[in-house]
């Protein structure tokens, strides 16, 4: 049942704007996973997506996992995406000294408990675990039964009849030692120091502009270490949530750096990109390279659409959103789409599935068709 093939039309909502589209997806498949299939992401969003069905509404900030089939969808049904503008809680914009990595909340917390148990009525005392044997309080006659002639034991403390510690050593000899709070463990009985852990490395706390494809801000504070990488640290602090059609920008001191494309800069981390300490950074969508295309879809009688994307956009996927599935039942075994711009090469899904727009050099306002690939005819022998 969860690899059920559903069939669902999708209304999209902008700001007052909607248009619907038809799409082709999987039942276990997420609802976010069917909303970019269908151009959830080309709408203006603050702080991800909202998807509504049969009454009941989902958030994309909050329900990250939902699927399809939980969210009660079924074959034809309609379904909705809208920007979502409303924050959520921890989403807000905060002062930048009220901000903190919650490591000094954690330590509060163990301080606190390590009190409690320390001063708690229920808590163990030496010698008196389950399972410890021997180990009696002071006056006690009980013997230390852990107390062996071992030879892999070193140097072990011994109590004598006038309350003296003794201290065994490798020869089997006792060597008295003081058993004040001043007395000093000797030589013989020396203790390495545990080794210490190393210092975390320091956070920064950097303010970051959010800035969407319709150039509305908003602000917020992160924290990360200044190796950081730009891009995980814009997650972070929400800059997946902008609509874009191919990337991300991040722009710090007038200068500024892709995500993706043929300039990305994938690696790059905050200390590379010279931010420092308490200083500001931008985040926004990559709206750059969108090409505008006439598209035939070579059905029994070809379909006209006329569609939008980014340069670097997958040609079957572009496709997808235009209705290239409808040709489906069509496709022999073994065989695929075609894609051809007007006077230019075919190319062929089986062939070049990673093709993008650009790799094939189309331009704004080209005619291209989709149509589905006819198996070569047998050579004659």
């Amino acid at each position: 049942m969860s690899q059920q093939n559903l069939k669902l039309r999708a209304t999209l909502h902008d700001e007052g704007k909607s248009w619907e589209r038809m799409g082709t997806t999987l039942l276990n498949s997420t609802v976010w996973e069917f909303g970019t299939s269908v151009g959830m992401r080309d709408l203006a969003a603050l702080h991800g997506y909202v998807f509504s069905h049969a009454g009941k509404t989902w958030r994309s900030h909050q329900h990250t996992a939902l699927t399809l089939s939980a969210a009660g969808v079924h074959d034809g049904d309609l379904v909705e995406f809208a920007g979502d503008f409303e924050p959520v809680t921890g989403d807000e914009p905060q002062p930048l000294d009220s901000v903190s990595d919650g490591e000094a909340g954690r330590s509060r917390a163990s301080t606190a408990n390590g009190s409690r148990d320390g001063g708690g009525k229920d808590s163990p005392k030496e010698g008196t675990r389950p399972g410890s044997r021997g180990v009696g309080t002071p006056g006690s006659t009980q013997k230390d039964a852990s107390v062996k002639d071992s030879p892999k034991e070193g140097a072990r403390a011994v109590r004598t009849p006038e309350g003296s510690r003794g201290v065994r050593t490798p020869d089997g000899t006792k060597k008295e030692t003081s058993a004040t709070s001043e007395s000093k463990i000797t030589g013989d009985t020396d203790v390495p120091s545990a080794p210490t852990a190393p210092s975390a490395a320091p956070k920064a706390q950097i303010r970051v502009t959010l800035i969407d494809h319709k150039k509305r801000q908003r602000e917020c504070v992160g924290r990360a270490s200044l190796e950081t990488c730009v891009w995980d640290f814009g997650v972070s602090v929400g800059m997946d949530h902008l609509a874009t059609l191919h990337g991300y920008l991040f722009t710090y001191a007038g200068q500024t750096w892709l995500s993706n494309g043929p300039n990305q800069h994938q690696s790059l981390t905050l200390a590379a990109a010279g931010v420092q300490d308490g200083e500001t950074v931008t985040f926004a969508g990559d709206f750059e390279s969108v090409v505008y295309l006439n598209v035939t879809l070579a059905d029994k009688v070809s379909r006209q659409r006329f569609g939008k994307a980014s340069a670097l956009t997958s040609v079957w996927l572009f496709g997808e959103l235009l209705g290239l599935r409808t040709l489906e039942a069509q496709i022999l075994p073994g065989c695929g789409y075609t894609f051809r711009k007007d006077g230019g090469p075919t190319w062929r899904s089986k062939q070049y599935p990673n093709l993008t727009l650009a790799a094939t050099a189309v331009k704004s306002g080209d005619w291209v068709e989709f149509a589905v690939e006819v198996p070569p005819e047998p050579k004659e022998e």
